[in-house]
């Protein structure tokens, strides 16, 4: 048996900070003080750190600032092979088999104290010194018998402590041999015992192993059932308008300081949450360069921050009609796919500090975003057109045919207006010196129609 020195805290995660105090009074946190966070972000912050490991991780989904669907991926990307589990009040926010797509072991109806919370994962060694038993047992030599011919690149490392839990696996498990090859010791949905993780500590063993497509499906599955919640009329309100939430953060934010009615930013969470279904439908198999822009979280909170400015935008403009709408919510939420497959790195990337080869891909990039669409069945020639005129500008100094008043449409000076303002609300993010509002007089009103910028205008000073 190891000697016992301390025990593995407990990372949990809800937004309620009454909850969050009243574990941290429970007599339990004496064995390890729980480590815990109100909001997304300082989870991120936190499962980021990969130094730091925990008995267990819980987390409400209904955290925000992201939600908790992101955390969810992120302690996947993490912290693989930590036990996982959900903290919900009311009505579990999934099914078994979402639960089980998602490598959660379990949902917890709340409330439950710091002690239930440490019993779930009770097999964990309470004071096992992981540390010093790998630095011991990197002095043992015994090799291991049986070998699997297969590459490097195909598996991730998990921290073989993190399977002292008992906690069933997830993934069908492997162990590196010396000379390189692998073996598979674990069956998905079985568990390791303690005495036999022991053994493989003992034979110098310090991380066992996952294939990596595995690992991939689970991320990705976060991913999917986060888009699954915005088709289904059955799942809670509150978890479908927060994933549009997540997605746009920087410019609700905006809008809340604004003071936007309720009912108008409501409105608009709405316009984007269909628009996104109507995304979901597109064969993304068939489309590699946009699955991969879809996939790509800060070039899509770009996308939905662009859908919700324009729908607030259209109803000042009187656009009543479906089909306009449609387009250009497809087209806000798609605009930049040639950017992303051609020069990634020029999203953010300010003209004036471009070369001349980074320039000539970024002039070129509407056009080659309208090639992209145009080849994926369901996106109407409305939104191609607005999505190849998004950076035309009425004084013709836009890109790329430097069309000038009479020859932009109304639909892509939306797509164009809404794009400029989520780009400033982004550099403001990072720039306090940066005040969107001062930078839309400035910078860019002059290249849109007085209607258009009357209606921005209208609508930010509410």
């Amino acid at each position: 048996m190891l000697q016992l020195e301390s025990r593995l805290p407990a990372l949990v995660i809800d937004p309620d900070a009454e909850f969050l105090k009243w574990l941290q009074s429970d007599p339990a946190t004496v064995l390890a003080p729980p480590v815990l966070a109100r909001t997304g972000k300082e989870a991120q912050t936190i499962l980021s750190d990969r130094s730091r490991r925990y008995s267990g991780i819980f987390v409400n989904p209904s955290v925000a600032d992201p939600g908790g669907l992101s955390v969810l991926r992120c302690a996947h990307l993490h912290h693989i092979g930590t036990p996982l589990f959900l903290l919900y009040d009311g009505n579990p926010p999934f099914n078994d088999q979402e639960l089980k797509r998602l490598a959660v072991h379990q949902a917890l109806r709340k409330p439950l104290s710091y002690a239930e919370i440490l019993a779930l994962v009770a097999p964990i060694i309470p004071t096992f010194d992981a540390s010093s038993a790998l630095a011991q047992a990197s002095l043992n030599k015994d090799a291991l018998n049986e070998e699997l011919l297969v590459s490097d690149r195909d598996f991730n490392p998990i921290r073989i402590e993190n399977f002292l839990s008992g906690h069933k696996s997830f993934f069908d498990v492997y162990v590196r041999l010396k000379n390189g090859r692998y073996l598979k010791i674990l069956q998905a949905a079985d568990a390791f015992s303690e005495e036999r993780v022991t053994s493989y500590i003992q034979k110098g063993v310090r991380s066992f192993f996952i294939h990596k497509d595995a690992h991939a499906s689970y991320v990705s599955y976060c991913d999917h059932l986060a888009t699954a919640l915005l088709r289904q009329t059955v799942a809670p309100l509150e978890l479908q308008i927060q994933q549009v939430m997540n997605s746009g953060e920087e410019t609700l934010k905006f809008l809340s300081e604004r003071n936007i009615p309720k009912g108008t930013l409501d409105h608009a969470l709405r316009f984007s949450m269909n628009i996104q279904r109507l995304v979901t439908d597109l064969k993304f198999d068939q489309h590699p360069l946009l699955r991969d822009y879809i996939k790509d979280a800060a070039v899509y909170e770009h996308g939905v921050g662009a859908s919700l400015i324009a729908g607030l935008l259209m109803p000042r403009l009187k656009f009543s009609i479906e089909r306009l709408q449609v387009a250009i919510g497809m087209a806000t939420l798609l605009h930049d796919v040639g950017l992303h497959a051609t020069a990634p790195g020029l999203e953010d990337k300010e003209e004036n500090r471009m070369t001349l080869d980074e320039l000539r891909l970024y002039h070129a990039h509407p056009k080659e975003s309208a090639r992209i669409l145009a080849t994926v069945k369901g996106v109407d020639s409305i939104a191609l057109h607005a999505v190849f005129q998004h950076h035309e500008r009425r004084d013709g100094k836009g890109f790329p045919n430097k069309s000038a008043a009479g020859a932009i449409s109304l639909v892509s000076e939306i797509v164009g207006i809404s794009d400029e303002f989520v780009r400033l609300l982004r550099k403001a993010a990072k720039d306090p010196q940066v005040h969107p509002m001062n930078r839309m007089h400035t910078h860019v009103f002059h290249g849109f129609s007085y209607q258009v910028m009357k209606a921005f205008i209208e609508l930010m000073d509410n």
